[in-house]
């Protein structure tokens, strides 16, 4: 089954959902982490440690492991029930991530995007399995690559950029 976006096309601005196909790898990964850290916490709390010196060495382990607990949580959520959600109107392109915590949104002046394109060969990287990198669809901002749209077809992806450069050339066009 092909993962659906939604439109919404007003005269205003122009904002797709899109949802993310989970990658079944990061969650089983970021799951096994969040199992494990919780059952090391429990087994602190629970257990029956005497030596303090330990149970100090400990408490910095779970401190530090704590960080990362909430890096995995927000990985997990993103790749479970994670969507971006893309907004264009007259002065700003914004990509928000939605289904998870700790994001915030991407902001793009219009006037500096001359055009969107659908990426032919991304550069994979072990970080896009967790959603941190690449993209079906990309545009230049000050010269310098950016993508979203990780996990959709490419003719989903063909369908977003066609309706994106037809609006930003009429943003263009209005302020000329």
């Amino acid at each position: 089954m092909e993962n659906e976006f939604t439109i919404q096309d007003d005269n205003d601005k122009l904002v797709f959902v899109i949802p993310r196909r989970a990658n079944g790898l990061a969650v089983v990964l970021t799951g096994l982490w969040i199992l494990g850290y919780l059952i090391i916490l429990l087994t602190v709390v629970y257990g029956q440690i005497s030596d303090n010196r330990f149970i100090a060495e400990l408490n910095v382990f779970i401190f530090l492991f704590g960080l990362v607990w909430l890096i995995a949580i927000k990985m997990f959520l993103w790749n479970v029930r994670g969507r971006e959600k893309i907004t264009l109107d007259n002065r700003l392109l914004s990509i928000e991530r939605l289904g998870t915590f700790l994001t915030i949104p991407k902001k793009y002046e219009t006037i500096l995007i001359d055009s969107f394109a659908v990426v032919e060969n991304t550069n994979w990287s072990i970080w896009t399995i967790y959603g941190f990198s690449g993209g079906q669809i990309s545009f230049d901002y000050w010269e310098r690559p950016k993508y979203f749209g990780q996990t959709i077809t490419k003719k989903q992806a063909l369908k977003i950029v066609d309706k994106l450069n037809v609006r930003i050339k009429n943003y263009a066009k209005q302020n000329a």
